[in-house]
C-alpha cells in the first residue's frame, strides 16, 4: 500500500512537470525599448512585469518578450500571429480597427516638448524655428518633418530617448521630444532634470497605449482579457501601473 502511494505521488509529480514543460511558447513583441517599459537590458520594467504576471496566469502558454523594430514585428505577426505591446491604432494604420484585434486604452501617454530655455513659449511649430531639436535617430516626428526638410529647425539625433535630457542639460540643443511616461520616469531618478528643464505648454498631443493582437491569435486576446478582468489580474495591473507609470 505504501509503495502504491509513493508510486502515485511520483506519477503526479512527473505529470505536473510534463504539463508545465509542454506549454506552448508565444512571442509578445514590443518595439519600445525605453523606461518605464524596459530599463536598460536588465529584464526590468513594465513590459517584463506584464509578461511575468501573464505567465503566472496562463495554464497553456509561456509568453516571451521579444524586442523588434515596428516593421519587423508587423511582418512576424502577418506570418505567425502574436501581439505588439503598448501601441495605438493610429500608428498601425488601423484607425477603423479592422486589421487587428485591440485591447484598448490601457493607460495614457503624451508627446512632450521639453526645453532648457525658460523664456521659450510654444504657439505652433514656428515657435521652434531657428532652434536645434534633439530627437531619436530613425524616429519620424510628423508635425516637424516639413520644418526639418526646409532647415527651419535643425535636428540633432541620439540613439536612445533617455539621452535627450542630457543633451539639453549640456546645451547641445534647445528643445527635445519625449514621451511623457519616459520623461517622468527619468525625473524620478534624476530630479535635476525637472529643476533645469521645462515642459513647453501649448503642445498637447495626448494618446492612449493599447495592445495589438493579430487576427491569427484570438486565443491570446482572450487570455489577456481574462487575466485583466480577473480579481488577481486587476490587482496585478493596478500594482504595475502604480509602480511604473505617472
Amino acid at each position: 500500500m505504501k509503495f502504491l502511494q509513493t508510486l502515485t505521488f511520483f506519477i503526479l509529480i512527473i505529470s505536473s512537470c510534463s504539463f508545465a514543460t509542454n506549454k506552448q511558447s508565444i512571442d509578445l513583441y514590443t518595439y519600445i525599448h525605453k523606461p518605464p517599459y524596459a530599463i536598460d537590458n536588465n529584464s526590468i520594467g513594465l513590459s517584463y512585469d506584464f509578461i511575468n504576471a501573464l505567465n503566472q496566469h496562463s495554464k497553456k502558454y509561456t509568453y516571451n518578450l521579444i524586442y523588434l523594430p515596428k516593421r519587423r514585428a508587423l511582418d512576424s505577426l502577418s506570418k505567425t500571429g502574436g501581439v505588439i505591446l503598448w501601441t495605438n491604432p493610429i500608428w498601425m494604420d488601423d484607425v477603423n480597427e479592422t486589421k487587428f484585434y485591440w485591447i484598448k486604452d490601457l493607460f495614457n501617454d503624451k508627446e512632450l516638448y521639453i526645453t532648457n530655455d525658460q523664456s521659450l513659449v510654444y504657439e505652433d511649430v514656428t515657435s521652434l524655428h531657428n532652434k536645434t531639436l534633439v530627437g531619436v535617430r530613425g524616429y519620424t516626428y510628423f508635425e516637424l518633418e516639413e520644418s526639418f526638410k526646409k532647415h527651419n529647425i535643425l535636428r540633432a539625433n541620439v540613439q536612445r530617448e533617455v539621452l535627450i535630457p542630457d543633451m539639453l542639460l549640456k546645451k547641445r540643443g534647445e528643445v527635445g521630444v519625449m514621451g511623457a511616461q519616459t520623461y517622468w520616469y527619468l525625473v524620478r531618478k534624476k530630479p535635476e532634470i525637472a529643476d533645469n528643464l521645462f515642459i513647453l505648454k501649448g503642445h498637447n498631443k495626448e494618446f492612449k497605449r493599447s495592445i495589438l493582437v493579430s487576427k491569427l491569435s484570438p486565443f491570446i486576446r482572450k487570455e489577456i482579457e481574462d487575466w485583466l478582468s480577473s480579481p488577481t489580474g486587476k490587482k496585478q495591473w493596478a500594482d504595475m501601473t502604480s509602480k511604473w507609470l505617472q
